[in-house]
């Protein structure tokens, strides 16, 4: 005969939260396997790109995506690709107008009044508090 020990409340919970991640990791797995797929006939580049940037956001459960590429001729960003954001971010290529306006749509979207950011710093480069812009 075997007993057993019923579960308290904290266990069902932390079981729960457990159930949570496998089904989010495998929604995640799943979305990654219809990626490769979609790639494989894909003869597209853009197209097949676009989709890796997508997969990417939506894996993150992110409402917005940006993605820069760094040009060291200029010694800028340029945004290549966005989701959630208006396309006139896309025309930017100062890092600070990006960040501002990024920052303005994000506050846009939460519907608040404001909404800052902060530039991070490096070892080479340490941030400074004014660095902090409110939008």
């Amino acid at each position: 005969m075997a007993f057993t020990t019923p579960l308290s409340d904290a266990d069902i919970l932390r079981l729960q939260e457990k159930e949570r991640r496998f089904r989010k990791e495998a929604e995640s797995m799943s979305r990654l396997h219809a990626l490769a797929l979609r790639l494989g006939e894909t003869p597209d580049m853009r197209a097949a790109l676009r989709a890796v940037f997508e997969a990417a956001v939506e894996t993150q459960d992110a409402q917005f995506g940006l993605l820069s590429l760094y040009d060291r001729r200029e010694g800028f960003l340029h945004v290549r690709a966005s989701i959630g954001f208006d396309d006139r971010i896309r025309s930017l290529g100062d890092p600070d107008d990006i960040a501002d306006a990024a920052a303005k749509a994000l506050g846009q979207h939460l519907s608040v009044n404001r909404c800052a950011y902060a530039r991070m710093g490096t070892r080479a480069r340490p941030a400074h508090a004014a660095e902090v812009k409110a939008l």
